[in-house]
């Protein structure tokens, strides 16, 4: 059975942090760029995304095109930036999008029933 290997990004304001697993959850590669809000920057995101992806992959010794990709992005929110988001041409086999704060939730939480608040 061949290898499945994900990417999650979490694309903030300040930074860009890619982290690439394989199927049993085992850290391959890691990587951090600049920043990544949507709404302010789009094509400055892109770029952020790809960059860290790319390093990432380095280091797990695979390519773009063999990774799952779940992306959280600062201003990935708003009506105008999700059009931005599945207009993209990733280079990714596959991408699936949510908010900053909706990972940030899931990242606290690790899958069990939780909430953030935002002040």
């Amino acid at each position: 059975m061949p290898e499945h290997f994900y990417l999650g990004i979490d694309g903030g304001g300040t930074s860009c942090r890619a982290r690439i697993t394989g199927q049993n959850q085992d850290i391959l590669g890691e990587s951090i760029t600049g920043s990544a809000n949507l709404f302010q920057n789009p094509e400055g995101t892109f770029s952020a995304i790809v960059s860290a992806a790319k390093d990432a992959a380095y280091q797990a010794g695979i390519t773009l095109d063999q990774l799952v990709a779940g992306i959280g992005l600062a201003g990935g929110g708003l009506k105008t930036t999700k059009a931005l988001l599945y207009d993209w041409k990733h280079p990714f086999k596959d991408a699936f999008f949510a908010t900053d704060a909706q990972i940030a939730c899931i990242g606290a939480h690790e899958s069990t029933p939780g909430a953030i608040l935002r002040l």
